[in-house]
C-alpha cells in the first residue's frame, strides 16, 4: 500500500512537470494586465480605462488594418491563429501556436509592448 501511495505522487508531480505554464500578472488602479504561456499557447488579458481604447483601436487598425466589428467588439484574427479582440476598456490576444522564440513570439511581445505604453499613457 505504502509503494502505491509513494508510485502515485510520483505520477502526479511527473505529470505537473510537463504541463509548464506561465502566469503573469500586472496592476495598478486603472489596469489589470495577464499573460498566460504554456507550451504551445499565449493568452493575454488588459482591462484598462475606457478613454484608452480609442488610442488602442487606433493602433491596432494601423499595424493590422480595419477589423471586424461583433456587437461590441472589433476583432483580427492574424497569422497562426493569433487573435485580438477589443471592446471598451478590455483587450485579449490568443495565439495557439506560440513559441516565444518565432517571428510571431516576438511580434507578440513588441505588441504587449506598445499596447502597455499606450494605456499607462506613455504613447499616444
Amino acid at each position: 500500500m505504502k509503494k502505491l501511495v509513494i508510485i502515485s505522487a510520483f505520477i502526479g508531480f511527473s505529470t505537473i512537470g510537463f504541463a509548464q505554464q506561465t502566469t503573469t500578472s500586472k496592476s495598478n488602479s486603472c489596469t489589470a494586465i495577464n499573460i498566460s504561456i504554456s507550451n504551445t499557447t499565449y493568452s493575454y488579458s488588459a482591462s484598462f480605462d475606457k478613454k484608452h481604447t480609442p488610442l488602442v483601436r487606433q493602433f491596432l487598425v494601423k499595424e493590422y488594418g480595419k477589423p471586424t466589428q461583433n456587437g461590441k467588439y472589433a476583432y483580427w484574427v492574424l497569422e497562426n491563429d493569433f487573435k485580438i479582440r477589443l471592446k471598451d476598456g478590455k483587450l485579449r490576444m490568443e495565439c495557439d501556436t506560440w513559441r516565444e522564440d518565432s517571428a510571431l513570439g516576438q511580434k507578440i511581445k513588441q505588441l504587449e509592448k506598445s499596447v502597455e505604453d499606450i494605456i499607462h499613457g506613455k504613447r499616444k
